[in-house]
């Protein structure tokens, strides 16, 4: 019987959505509509401060 790999599909994400994603986390700061207690992400990863997370992952797509 031949070995199957799973292997997770690969996604492209366009310019305008990137761009769509981007101004709602802005939006989303600039309103303070995010979790003040946290947000559970998945069963291992936690992020402590909404704010914050937003906040860097704007700054990591602007450079």
């Amino acid at each position: 019987m031949p070995k199957t790999n799973i292997i997770a599909e690969e996604k492209k994400y366009d310019y305008d959505s990137i761009n769509e994603l981007l101004s709602w986390a802005k939006e989303t700061l600039n309103n303070k509509k995010y979790p003040q207690e946290g947000f559970q992400l998945d069963k291992c990863a936690k992020i402590l401060d909404c704010e914050k997370y937003l906040d860097s992952m704007i700054l990591k797509n602007n450079v």
